[in-house]
Formats: C-alpha cells, structure tokens, sequence
C-alpha cells in the first residue's frame, strides 16, 4: 500500500519565476549535485533512496532565487516521516526503493509517495564483521514491518559471514556483538533490506557500526595504491591504510622513482598519504581514497585543497610524473597596508610597502565609497592609525572604531599610502590635501563643540566696531564662553552686557555663561572687543519682576488675582504682614501695560481698583467673571497608611458637631507613619502630626523625624476638632469592629485591591458559576480553600493523547487557591455571586502557572487576570471551553479570570487542539481550534442534547455517536 504526504506552503520566501527549473537539493546529493537525477519533470522528481535513513532538503532552483523549506505551513498527516527544522524540510525512509516527489508550484503542496512493500518472501542479510567484534555469540535484533515488535535471534555461521533469513515484504535487522545489548559499540544502526544482501559492518571509536553493501562473491586479493607526493612534502612519507570494514594502520610506502607504494591484501582498500608520522594537521594529509577495489595512481597537489587537505587527481601508472614544484617563499616587508580592501590581513604580502628614500610606500585600490586603512609591522601590536596621520584630506576622517583612517571615496581609485618611519606619520598621495583651517582674532567656544578654543567653523567676523557668529545650541543647558584662540584670555558670564530671560551665571569657577533653552535654537553672540562685553540676538531681554498690591475691606481672608501678565491663570495673592487688609503679589515677566482682574473669597463681586501697590500705577480695571466665585471646598485626609504614595483616606463630618470630622476602625500597621491633612479644592495646605494629638488620649502615640505619628499595629477611631484656634486630634483604640467587605467584579479592580493590600476582609465576588457546567477560570489576590467554590485544579503534565490527534493538559488537584495564581475549577453549584471571609488581600499583580514538555516540545502558560483588559488575540490566546477543550479568537479578557499561551521551547507561538483532562481515561473529543466553529449544530435528540459538526454526531463529552 502506498503513503502520501501533504505540505500546504502558506508563505512564499523569494519571488518565483514561472520558468525556473527546480531541484531536490539537500543531504540527498550534497545540496549543490544538480543532475537528472534530481530535477522535477512534470512536477516530479523520482529519486533511489536507501531505508531507514533521514535527509534534510529543500525544493530550490539552480541559484535559490527560488526555494521551499520547513519555514512554510504545512499539514503534517505522516509526522514520523517528514518534518521541518532550521528551516528545512526532514524525510526518513522507510524502506529501500524508489521514492516519487510531486510539487505543485501554482498551489505549493509537495506530495511524496513511499515505494511500496514487496509481498512477503524469503530475505538473506549476510554481514561480515569488524575485528573488534570477538564476541563467541554473534545475535540479531529482528522484525518485519516499520511499527512491529523485535525479537532476539542468533545469527547463523556461513563461512567469513554470520547471516539471517525471514519470511518478509521488507526485514529490519541491528546485528550484535554479542546476546544482549552491551552499549553503541557493540551493534550496527538500524539497517533494512528488501532483497538479499551481504555487508562488510565497520565499527569506529564507541559509534555504532555501520554497514558497506559488498559483492557476495567478493574474494580478498593484493591492491596496489601509488602517488607522487608534492615537492613541497619533506617529512617521511607514511600512508594511513584500511580496509572497508577493517581496522586501520600506519604504513611506510616503498619508494619507486616517484612514486610512493602501497599494497594490501583485502577485498576493497582505502588509504590517506601523509607528509610525515602520526596526524599532524589536515594541509599534511590527503583527503580520504575510499573504495579502492583494483590498482590505481594519483598525483597528490598541496596547492589545492579540499577541507584544508591535500586533493589528488588519478593518473596513468604508466605516465612519467613530476612532482608538485615547492611554492616561492612569501615575501616579507617591514609594514603593511591592511583595511577593508583585504579583509583585515595585517601581513598580506601583496601590501607590503618598500622603502622609497626615507620613507615607506604601497599603492592599494580603494572602492567607492567607506573604505578603512591601517598601517602595521605585520602584527597588531603598533598600527598606525588616524591617530597617526601627518597631514589632512579632503576625503580622509577619523573611522567609528578601532582608530581607524577613513578614506571615502566617490568613486574607485588608485591611492599610495605613505608611511614614515622615523616620524611615524601617514601620509596620501592621490588624494586632496585640505587647505590651512582659517584663523580669527575671537572664537565662540562652549558645550556646543566640545570646549574647542580654535574651532574654525566657531571663528567671529568683524561686523562694523563688533564681531559676530552664529551657533546652535540644544534644548536644555548649554554653556558658552568667547576666547582669542587660546585658553590665555577669555570673556564669559563676568563680561555680560545686557540681560536676558535664558541666560545665568552658573558659578562653575570658569566664567562660563549659562543658557537654557526650551528648543534647540541658532543664537547670534556678539562681543566688542573695545568694551570687552558680550551681548546676544535672538534671546529674551531680561524684565524685573513687579508686584501688584491691593486694599480691601478688612476681615477679608483671600484675594486672587488674574491677568495678561500671568496667562490669566487664577493666584493667590499674600495677605501683607502688619495689615488687616492689604494682599500683594510679585509676578516675573510683568508688564506695565498688563491688564488685571482680581476676586476675593469674602466678597466675590469686588472689582474695583482701590489702591495701586509697588510700581503700579496705571492699572485697568475690568469686568468681574462670575464663575470665579466657586467656593472653596475643605476636606481633611489621613495621609501615610500603606506609605504616602498611597491615597489619603477621607475623613468624614461628624453629624453631631460640624466642626468635628472622624474616621473609625481604621486598621494601622507599624510601619505606618500619619499625618492628619487639610486639602481646598483637592489640594493639600496644611499638615498636622507631631503636637497636634491631644494630652489626654490612651492609646501609645510616637513620633518620627518628619514628625508624623507613630502608633503600635492595630484598629483606632481618630476625631480631628477644627473648631479650636489649635486644632487637636483625639486618638482611640477602636472596638467592635469586623473585617470590611470589599466587592471584586469581572471588570476593573485595580483600585480597590490596591488599597486593600495586607488588609483582613470579607470579599464578595460578582460572578455567576454553574454547576455540572465545564471548567471556569478563577484568579484571585489571596488564599482560599478549594472548598469554597468546588474543586480546584492547577496545570500538572503534558502528554500525547493516544490517538496521536493533539495533547492532553492533565490536571492535579489542589486543596487550596493561592493568592494571584489562575485555577481551573469545578462549581459545585450554582452561584451568583462567591463570598469568602476573613482573607487577606496580598498583591495587586497576579502571575501564572507554566508547564513545558520537552518530549513533544509543547509549553502552556496560564496567566491569571484581576481586571478586565479588552480582548483576547485571535490567534495567540485561549480560553477554555466548557468541555475543555482550549480555543481561540476575539473574546474579552474578564477580572479575575485566565488565558493560555502555548509556544515552543523558543518562545514560537504555535497551533495545537489540546484538552484539559482530571483522568486519563476521558474519551478524546473531535474540537479542532486551528478550525472555526460555524459548522457546528446543536440539536435535541429523545431529550438528549447532541452536536453536529460536519455531519458527523457526538455527545456532549465529544464522544462519536
């Protein structure tokens, strides 16, 4: 009976010529042995194949313009028979014959049909042994189809052979060094014959032995091997000789004029020649000469190579041949030019550089555009790079790295790189010499150019009596100073002439002038030599702050002003101290010709100008906005449980005394440290800790040094009176007081489990569970026992289901749910809402459970939510099902629930149908979530319910009807 598999491409990686003729390219024939054997004709390539071997390949053209591999989607409906890895495609035979591919360009489906298996018949394995092998007992592990069972057998005696026959369509077979298995090298891999055959086993080091095919009436006889070595070769000449099979040796040739000798008596021969004894490096051996069976010449080349070894190419025994000439020695220079022109050789004889006059030089051919030069003595150590050089170019800057001289180029050239010894400079010829940099009598130095006191493109023109120039400063602080070129005489924040909104003195002990920008800005700086004073364009002069002062009825406690001097923005002026009835405030960047309006708490319509203040004396005034006299509203806090990046915590109004406000059974830890605050619109204004707490209270009252209050862990009611002129606050242990309930929903809890963290509370969950109905999903901040809601299950093991149709995700029962862990669990009734008492809420941040099996290369994560996040990806996230199976697609992500993830063990989504199961015994269902459900039906049956998917029926259970 003949397999096919079938590969569904879903991407194509390089653009397709319609016309390209394409190949199997890959462990089949080297991946480049592109002959008829190989090539699709009619979208098919048959190709002989042995048994029980793996290849790894892809379908390509000549150039791999075009190519398919394992990095395309495909259906895998024969996974021990083909697979994808590294983005190739792996086939393993099963038996010998021919294996038929057929690849369909226009749809990208790839079919391979396996030979058939012949009818069974009597099959002969013979096999001659390695010398290794000296085991009075020679067995075989036996059995006659892909998937049977083994079973032991001795191997008959037959002459220089110990063989095996059986009745089969195709015979697998490991022969033995022995009756047991006693370790790899003690049998062959794994072989398998349709016909009968005779093997010459070889066994190497601890690997398994493996198996020649050899002619069953092969004779052993003397083959002769000669070569002439290369001139270069001056060690003893000595041969490494085995035969196929056999066990090998060192040998010395016999020397015949030229050539070198060697003869074994044996059925097939192979030999390595090597320059000298023992190994000592692959350029004084040849590559192997495999497979000798009658006698044969070669000429050994040391010039070419192949891996690093000497080649050898077969000659006529009878011709005269020359040895290899021994190559020139390489010539050696003083220097050397190295770059990027010759992939970094720092001692590449073809630059060496000679010496002309007094100085050394080597032409080299630059490319256009970046190339990267160095000098060196043929080492690293001293390379004269751009930190070297005598003199500048146009073309010539500092490489990124390393010192490196950069020479771009727009187009390719011929340059003579120059190289002076006694100065140690580098010098071009061939390139242009950049003209002297420009000189000035004043430069502009600063943070913007390194500190440069010289720079040229920084240098001052004279611009009538002053100089000029032009930079641009950052965003941010930039420092600047004006210098005569050197460090000698400079001019800087002690020499400003004017004033300006950016600039400052920063007090560095270097006159250095600081300027502050909001933007990156050119800024013109001027500086007259004769004053020796430094002005600026384009800054902002300087405008002193004026204060603006008021006269208002007396008890008036608060005055606002508004204007154009301050963007109308609404602020409170300062009462003047020794008045009863004046307020005052000093705001930078006031002008005289600002507008004003201003409000005050005790009589929100008063707009009239009753008294100019400061310099003012030519205020406007104008109409009053209504909406200005919002009233001020005043609340009080209790700032620092849980840390004061916590929120405070209210107090309320006592509704026996309004100028009382309490909080009670207010749980403090320790480590709290409290201060009672007053807020006006939300503000804080005022604080109120150390020397607040009244005399007389009961309770163990500390204070730190920030003078906030201190007391022992436990529950206290506080009563803060604002009606005195010192305000107090009574403290008292509280009583009578039960753990608060908090409620957690399906959608956002951020903020209540924030602010419960460490606390002891009853909590209400707002969800519905059905009993009987499936699995649910349940993460929750703290600990409870399973009890509580039924049974609880975290993630336990991996494993293929049976069938090999998917996996199973088998569950362990827990006892308890720890906090911020996601369960799968089993509602042991109906609920419309979970209640759990006296627990404490531990974290804000839940985590997941991970489970990975390396056998099927599958990892599932279970991550736990506590707040709703929008909805799931449709193709990264699943959920379960209430038969429990995992799907995916667009569903929202509710509070308290969880989500699967499953990659590989590189973190590579993947597709898998997978189940969650409590006992193996569960039939396997037929849901598919690499499918869409809009084929599934669901219909009542004599009162029982049954789902219809494609036609077929199943129950509940997804057991087949």
């Amino acid at each position: 009976m003949k397999k096919s598999i079938f590969l569904f491409f879903a991407v194509i990686l390089c653009a397709m010529s319609a016309n390209a003729q394409l190949y199997l390219r890959g462990g089949f024939n080297d991946w480049n042995n592109l002959t008829a054997d190989y090539q699709f004709v009619g979208n098919v390539c048959n190709l002989e194949l042995p048994g029980g071997t793996t290849y790894e390949f892809k379908i390509a053209d000549s150039s791999w313009g075009t190519n398919f591999g394992g990095d395309h989607t495909f259906t895998a409906t024969a996974t021990k028979t083909l697979t994808s890895e590294g983005g190739n495609m792996n086939i393993t035979t099963t038996i010998p014959g021919t294996y038929k591919f057929e690849f369909v360009q226009s749809t990208k489906t790839l079919t391979v049909t396996y030979p058939e298996v012949p009818a069974p018949h009597d099959i002969t394995v013979r096999a001659k042994l390695p010398a290794t092998w000296t085991s009075s007992t020679i067995t075989a592990w036996v059995w006659t189809s892909e998937n049977a069972s083994g079973t032991p057998v001795t191997a008959e005696k037959d002459g220089d052979y110990y063989k095996i026959t059986k009745n089969a369509g195709a015979l697998y077979v490991i022969f033995r060094n022995g009756a047991d298995w006693n370790g790899d090298k003690n049998q062959t891999v794994d072989l398998v014959y349709t016909e009968d055959v005779c093997l010459q086993l070889n066994q190497s080091g601890t690997a398994k032995a493996t198996a020649t095919v050899i002619d069953c009436g092969a004779v052993s006889k003397d083959i002769t091997v000669k070569a002439v070595v290369p001139g270069a070769w001056e060690e003893t000449i000595t041969a490494w000789v085995w035969p196929t099979g056999g066990e090998g040796k060192e040998v010395t040739p016999t020397k015949d004029g030229n050539w070198y000798v060697v003869t074994e008596n044996c059925i097939e021969l192979n030999v390595i020649f090597k320059n000298g004894t023992g190994w000592n490096g692959n350029e004084n051996q040849t590559v192997n000469i495999e497979g000798v069976s009658e006698n044969i010449c070669y000429q050994i080349s040391a010039l070419t190579k192949v891996d690093g070894k000497c080649s050898v190419t077969e000659v006529d025994c009878d011709a005269v041949i020359e040895p290899e000439a021994k190559p020139e020695p390489t010539p050696t220079y003083d220097y050397y030019i190295t770059g990027s022109f010759n992939g970094w050789n720092e001692k590449d004889p073809a630059h060496g550089m000679t010496l002309d006059g007094e100085v050394y030089k080597a032409t080299v051919t630059l490319a256009a555009g970046e190339n990267l030069v160095k000098v060196t003595n043929g080492t690293w150590a001293g390379a004269k790079g751009y930190g070297a050089m005598g003199a500048e170019y146009d073309e010539v800057s500092q490489g990124a790295s390393d010192d490196n001289i950069q020479v771009d180029l727009t187009e390719g050239k011929e340059v003579v790189v120059v190289y002076n010894a006694t100065t140690e400079k580098v010098t071009f010829e061939g390139l242009t010499e950049k003209a002297p940099a420009p000189t000035f009598d004043y430069y502009i130095t600063g943070s913007f150019n390194g500190n440069n006191p010289k720079k040229a493109e920084n240098g001052m023109t004279l611009d009538g009596t002053v100089y000029k120039a032009t930079v641009t400063l950052a965003a941010g602080d930039n420092t600047l100073k004006v210098t005569d070129g050197t460090w000698e005489k400079t001019w800087g924040a002690n020499e400003l002439g004017a004033a300006y909104e950016e600039v400052s003195n920063p007090n560095d002990g270097y006159n250095n002038i600081k300027i502050t920008l909001a933007a990156e800005k050119e800024i013109t700086v001027i500086f007259d030599a004769t004053a020796g004073k430094i002005t600026f364009e384009d800054l902002t002069p300087y405008v002193a702050p004026l204060t603006y002062t008021v006269t208002v009825p007396a008890g008036t406690e608060k005055c606002y002003i508004a204007g154009n001097m301050n963007g109308w923005a609404f602020q409170e002026m300062e009462a003047v101290t020794g008045e009863t009835n004046k307020f005052t405030i000093t705001i930078v960047g006031a002008k005289e010709t600002d507008e004003y309006k201003y409000a005050c708490q005790a009589d929100w319509a008063y707009a009239e100008v009753i008294e100019g203040g400061g310099n003012r004396t030519n205020w406007t005034a104008l109409d009053e906005v209504t909406e200005w006299g919002k009233p001020v509203i005043v609340t009080y806090q209790l700032k620092g449980v849980g840390g004061w990046e916590q929120p405070g915590i209210e107090l309320v109004q006592n509704p026996g005394n309004d100028k009382e406000y309490m909080l009670t059974c207010q749980a403090i830890s320790a480590t709290d440290a409290i201060k009672v605050v007053r807020l006006e619109n939300g503000e804080i204004k005022d604080y109120y800790g150390n020397g607040t707490v009244k005399d007389d209270v009961t309770v163990a009252v500390s204070y730190d040094g920030e003078a906030n209050i201190k007391l022992p862990a436990g529950t206290y009611n506080f009563y803060f009176d604002t009606n005195a002129s010192e305000k107090k606050l009574w403290i008292e242990a509280a009583t009578d007081c039960g753990p608060a309930t908090i409620t957690l929903t399906t959608g956002d809890n951020s903020t209540v489990i924030a602010a419960n963290i460490d606390k002891i509370v009853n909590v209400k969950i707002e969800r519905s569970f059905t009993a009987n109905d499936g699995y649910y999903t349940l993460c929750v901040p703290f600990n409870m026992p399973a009890s509580v809601i039924g049974k609880a299950y975290s993630l336990g093991t991996i494993t293929e289901h049976a069938s090999g149709e998917g996996i199973n995700i088998n569950l362990e029962e827990e006892s308890e749910l720890s906090a911020g862990v996601p369960y799968l669990v089993l509602p042991k009734a109906n609920m419309s809402e979970l209640v759990v008492e006296n627990v404490t809420i531990q974290s804000d941040i839940a985590s997941g459970q991970n489970i990975y099996s390396e056998e099927l290369n599958v990892n599932i994560f279970f991550e736990g939510f506590y707040s709703a996040s929008g909805q799931t990806n449709g193709t990264t996230q699943y959920y379960v099902g209430n038969n429990g199976y995992l799907y995916n697609g667009e569903v929202e992500i509710r509070g308290l629930c969880g989500l699967f993830t499953i990659t590989d063990k590189d973190g590579n989504l993947i597709k898998v149908r997978a189940r969650v199961v409590t006992r193996e015994e569960v039939e396997t269902g037929i849901d598919n979530n690499q499918l869409p459900n809009t084929n599934i039906q669901k219909v009542l049956e004599n009162g029982q319910l049954i789902i219809i998917r494609n036609g077929e029926k199943f129950n509940v259970q997804g057991q087949k009807l």
